[in-house]
């Protein structure tokens, strides 16, 4: 008995980890995708901005699914206050939203 259950553990443990790819789901035409599936990971957008995972470099996208700043990161966190922190080659710094110096300063 014993040996089941370690069985069925085991089968719901390995299904689990080997579930649904979602970069190689099928849809139907209805599905309307938010992002298209072109990144390995994103997270939730904060100050209009998403973290994205793209061959284990990380950067932003926005929501029309856009890459704002490329995946260069080795770790990056979500924006706040204007400001996300990166890492990259063990370096960490802050880079600031990409909106910031997009408005017309002269005026």
């Amino acid at each position: 008995m014993l040996h089941l259950f370690f069985f069925v553990l085991l089968s719901i443990i390995v299904v689990g980890v080997n579930g649904i790819d979602e970069k190689h789901l099928d849809a139907d035409e209805n599905v309307k995708w938010f992002i298209k599936p072109q990144f390995d990971d994103v997270w939730y957008f904060s100050e209009g901005l998403a973290r994205v995972r793209k061959k284990w470099k990380y950067g932003f996208t926005n929501k029309e699914g856009q890459i704002v700043i490329p995946p260069q990161f080795d770790s990056t966190w979500s924006f706040s206050e204007g400001l996300a922190a990166v890492k990259k080659y063990e370096k960490c710094e802050f880079i600031a939203h990409p909106t910031l110096f997009s408005r017309d300063l002269a005026k």
